[in-house]
């Protein structure tokens, strides 16, 4: 069969836009499937003065495909864009790009650079999303309300024209008019809003507004359409690499002379030069990355850009316009994707480090500069880039990855916050610092050669989260995280409980494997499942307990009984099943509190004992006994009528540490724990050493920290950080805590408080994979006024 997929981009036209838009929005309160909840509503603080138009926020999209087609401009919007620079047009819009044009698994790369559509299609869509846009923002909510009334019609976003790329191809007959539309100075404009407003009479779109209990902006739409209107008075100039300066010049001085548009010009990150450039890719983890010397010997250089720059403000200034730069453009490199093309143009957080340095240049060159910012921008790092005085902010890459439009809401959510406008001097290696922009090759917790899933993929199943199948219960973690999304909470805890009778306990101490193989680390972090979870169980919670009560009813008894001995979550687990398959259950535990090692040793500040007793909840709601009674026969359960019993009682005691002297003050981590949670007096001293790698050490460490007293504490552990068993958040929290870590050291004795630790060194991987630390025989010494032992839990043995 013929693949119905084709090269060429065919737009919609405007009547089928408005009803695709109308349509879906009615029946799924969703546009181009982005739910309304997503939709970003700007508080006041974010609003600025952008060269005299208003902006509720000083953030968007940049020129590329996110502003191509009507659909992708809209999207833009409603997800938080309110500065929109449309794609770059040039004279031959005859190209015909190869796909795929855009790589970016993590750093982006491109081979395209215009849009794919003739010049008269792109007038047509940006025209079209402009005015689109002016309804949705009326009829949605989606813009700031204020008291004072304003002058511009599209008041509170802004859309920014971009061309290119020689001064012919821009003063050519195609591009001239494209310019002259766009600034309202033609019919088109005029045309396309008598069209609309005969759509937006049309019954299907009346009844629309009806049902939303609006109306449509007709007296806005009838002044364009009498009067026209400029859809964007500024213009990115975009230029090839290797254009002359001279001609770059003359292009500026046109397109303020002679066309009257402010003016932004879009920079090359080949200012830095190529030593510059290539240092800054290796030292952060980029080397791999290949560069065209020819490339950057082509290019203008920072002295004559300097110049250009002047010269530029000042004819500006003369005709009462404004001027700035863009930093910046892609960076060309040597082509090692799967597309065609000798060269690919580097984009995204590669770039991010690089073309600061370009800003932070002109920023000491020219106080009053403006700035805008695209390369390598995203959440986690838009408020730094903002509070420096750079703005607007326009995204890409980040779009591309999975997440996509919803990416530009977090964004906006980031940078909606009362904004400085002045223009700051900074330092943009303080900016561009930490992990976020190191290419790590061997990630020491999530190592990017591993696989997610070991096992082979069905044939006629080629996809299978990882989530879900690294899961040790297999729950349906992309179906609950879509419930949420929706604020359907009710299902998604349906569906969490289904499997998972302990929501709160897992939402707060699970291991959480599924984030763990989140494909989503190789290039970002994994999603917030486990926290997803809790917000699903606090918000459904109450309806859980309904939903238990209304199945309750439909469970067959079938008066067998089954003991459980021990409370914690694999006697709590077991229970649970058990009842809701009709066995009359219940749990003994020898201790006063229920939850075991969860609530009588894990800390408090890592969960609450509010949260355990509302898992606890829910098996009472199944009619589940609990008793605390000491059980140490089976015969004496089987004698009281029990056909079942389960023993569950965990692994509570704490492995001894062998040493040659143990002459000092030695804690057990789980009781050192249990007493930590019941509030008893510890006399730890000052120095505080915890022996150990895993999550109880982690829990002890920070446990000790906040006794009275204690000074300093510190993880001994035999090993690296790279072999360290505890979860990555436990090891976080613990540096986050003050906690100091004493890496391949083995206690060996322990007197005058002093704990003598060999020095260790690890061999090569064994055929299990693991790393085996070998001695050295070299030694430190450490103060330790206590050590506290949690090298791991053993199963007690009191049945018989």
């Amino acid at each position: 069969m013929e693949n119905p997929m084709v090269d060429t981009m065919n737009p919609l036209d405007l009547t089928n836009l408005i009803f695709a838009i109308f349509s879906e929005y009615s029946k799924s309160g969703s546009i181009f499937n982005i739910s309304n909840n997503y939709f970003y509503r700007p508080s006041s603080k974010g609003r600025i003065n952008f060269w005299g138009k208003t902006l509720d926020l000083p953030v968007g999209v940049a020129a590329g495909p996110h502003t191509q087609l009507s659909q992708n401009i809209i999207t833009s919007f409603l997800t938080g864009a309110r500065f929109i620079e449309l794609k770059t047009v040039q004279d031959n819009d005859n190209i015909q790009v190869d796909k795929p044009c855009i790589y970016a698994a993590d750093e982006g790369y491109n081979v395209e650079w215009s849009t794919e559509l003739k010049i008269d299609q792109a007038l047509q869509e940006y025209i079209n999303s402009f005015l689109i846009i002016l309804i949705l923002q009326d009829i949605l909510d989606l813009k700031v309300q204020t008291k004072e009334k304003s002058q511009n019609l599209d008041d509170g976003f802004i859309f920014v024209s971009s061309i290119g790329y020689s001064y012919e191809g821009i003063r050519s007959e195609k591009v001239n008019r494209f310019i002259n539309e766009l600034s309202g100075k033609g019919s088109k404009v005029k045309e396309i809003a008598s069209k609309l407003i005969e759509i937006l009479n049309q019954p299907f779109c009346q009844k629309f507004a009806r049902n939303l209990g609006k109306r449509f902006p007709f007296d806005v739409l009838e002044k364009i359409a009498t009067d026209s209107y400029p859809i964007t008075q500024i213009v990115t100039l975009s230029t090839m690499h290797g254009t002359k300066p001279e001609e770059i010049e003359t292009i500026i001085r046109y397109l303020l002379v002679e066309k009257k548009l402010n003016t932004i010009l879009k920079v090359n990150p080949t200012l830095l030069g190529y030593q510059k450039v290539k240092s800054l890719l290796h030292g952060h983890g980029f080397g791999y990355i290949k560069l065209s010397e020819e490339s950057f010997a082509k290019d203008l250089y920072l002295e004559k850009a300097f110049e250009i720059v002047e010269r530029a403000l000042v004819k500006a200034d003369e005709r009462k316009l404004h001027f700035g730069i863009k930093v910046s453009n892609t960076l060309p490199t040597i082509n090692q994707t799967n597309m065609k093309g000798q060269m690919a143009y580097l984009s995204g957080r590669a770039l991010f480090p690089i073309s600061l340095e370009v800003a932070e240049l002109f920023r000491k060159k020219f106080k009053n500069l403006v700035i805008s910012f695209s390369a390598g921008a995203n959440q986690k790092n838009i408020k730094d880039i903002l509070t420096n005085g750079i703005y607007p902010v326009t995204v890409v890459t980040d779009l591309l990855k999975p997440g996509g439009y919803l990416r530009l809401y977090n964004i906006a959510k980031l940078a909606d916050f009362s904004l400085s406008l002045k223009h700051k001097k900074f330092n943009a290696s303080e900016i561009a610092t930490g992990k976020q922009y190191q290419k790590l090759m061997e990630h020491p917790f999530f190592p990017l050669e591993k696989k997610v899933i070991n096992t082979k993929i069905p044939l006629f199943d080629c996809f299978i989260a990882p989530c879900v199948k690294s899961c040790p219960i297999n729950q349906d973690v992309p179906l609950y995280l879509r419930f949420i999304e929706k604020k359907d909470y009710k299902n998604a805890i349906k569906v969490i409980y289904a499997k998972n009778p302990l929501p709160f306990i897992t939402s707060k101490i699970c291991t959480h494997f599924c984030m763990y193989n989140c494909t989503r680390k190789f290039y970002d972090k994994s999603i917030e499942i486990r926290n997803q979870k809790l917000l699903a169980t606090k918000k459904g919670f109450n309806f859980l307990k309904e939903f238990i009560n209304q199945e309750k009813k439909n469970i067959k008894k079938n008066n067998i009984k089954v003991a459980i001995v021990g409370a914690g979550p694999a006697g709590l687990s077991a229970a649970n099943f058990l009842a809701r398959t009709g066995f009359d259950v219940t749990i003994f535990e020898k201790e006063e509190k229920f939850g075991g090692i969860v609530n009588n040793a894990i800390p408090k500040f890592r969960i609450k004992r509010s949260e355990i007793e509302k898992d606890i909840e829910l098996l009472k709601l199944l009619d589940v006994k609990f008793e605390n009674r000491f059980i140490d026969k089976i015969s004496q359960l089987k004698d009281e009528g029990f056909k079942y019993i389960i023993v569950a009682t965990g692994a509570n005691n704490s492995k001894k540490l062998d040493l040659e002297y143990n002459e000092g003050n030695l804690f057990d981590s789980i009781e050192f724990l249990r007493d930590f949670n019941e509030k008893k007096r510890i006399n730890l001293g000052k120095e505080v050493i915890v022996v150990g790698g895993g999550n109880s050490a982690m829990d002890a460490a920070r446990a000790a920290k906040r006794i009275y007293k204690v000074k300093n504490v510190t993880v001994v552990y035999r090993r690296t950080e790279n072999e360290l068993p505890a979860d990555r958040e436990e090891y976080e929290n613990a540096i986050s805590d003050g906690i100091s870590f004493r890496m391949l050291r083995q206690p060996v004795s322990y007197k005058n408080k002093t704990l003598t630790c060999e020095i260790m060194q690890l061999s090569e991987k064994g055929i299990d994979g693991r790393r085996k630390a070998i001695p050295t025989g070299k030694y430190e010494l450490l103060k330790a006024d206590s050590i506290i032992v949690a090298i791991g839990e053993e199963i007690g043995k009191w049945f018989s």
